[in-house]
């Protein structure tokens, strides 16, 4: 009896270790983490079937090139992962406003299939006061701005006590001012593709250098 048991979970565990390859082949999904374990990355590529990408590329590494990365072939499911009937969705809540703006400098020519789960672009825009700040040629986020489009997580339970609420009030706090971001451009909206930052520029607070 215990034997079958095993080899009915056995069976189970490959059943859904194949959902998941499925899921990937028609959607991949590609990580980055600089301080990934190994057991972590182990989980994510055997089970999981994630594509963990090896090289730290600031965010500009396009969406294309992560499948030339990871090494994988050109197939009918992947090959328009960005084209105007895909839509590409970087999962970047609490990332730095430079991370941000590398990847709108990658995704310049295709931000019409980029979608952004992270910070309020529209905030950013609203806390840059500076002239230094709101002229610099590196900062994609203000350029993007009028194109912007931002829908607000706003997670809510029904009233303080229920468990509900309390949950969902408590990830409403570690997603605060978390976006969906989309941006509704084309030849005569979109402007001119800013310039390329450098992690060496980061001299404030090193957030990208490290």
């Amino acid at each position: 009896t215990d034997s079958n048991d095993d080899d009915d979970n056995a069976s189970n565990d490959n059943d859904i270790q194949n959902v998941f390859k499925r899921e990937q082949d028609q959607v991949p999904i590609y990580y980055y983490e600089p301080c990934i374990l190994p057991e972590e990355r182990d989980l994510l590529e055997t089970v999981f079937h994630v594509s963990v990408l090896e090289f730290n590329e600031f965010g500009k590494l396009h969406v294309q090139s992560m499948r030339r990365q990871d090494g994988e072939k050109a197939s009918a499911t992947t090959t328009s992962i960005t084209s105007a009937s895909k839509k590409s969705l970087f999962y970047m809540p609490h990332c730095p406003m430079r991370l941000y703006c590398n990847v709108l400098w990658s995704h310049w020519e295709s931000l019409d299939s980029t979608i952004i789960y992270g910070n309020s672009f529209h905030s950013y825009d609203e806390r840059t006061l500076s002239e230094e700040g709101r002229t610099d040629p590196t900062n994609g986020i203000l350029r993007i701005i009028p194109c912007t489009n931002e829908i607000p997580i706003k997670l809510r339970g029904n009233r303080r006590g229920d468990e509900l609420y309390d949950a969902l009030n408590h990830l409403e706090t570690a997603f605060n001012d978390c976006n969906i971001i989309s941006f509704m451009v084309d030849k005569t909206s979109v402007r001119t593709r800013p310039d390329e930052y450098f992690a060496s520029q980061d001299n404030e607070n090193g957030e990208l250098s490290r």
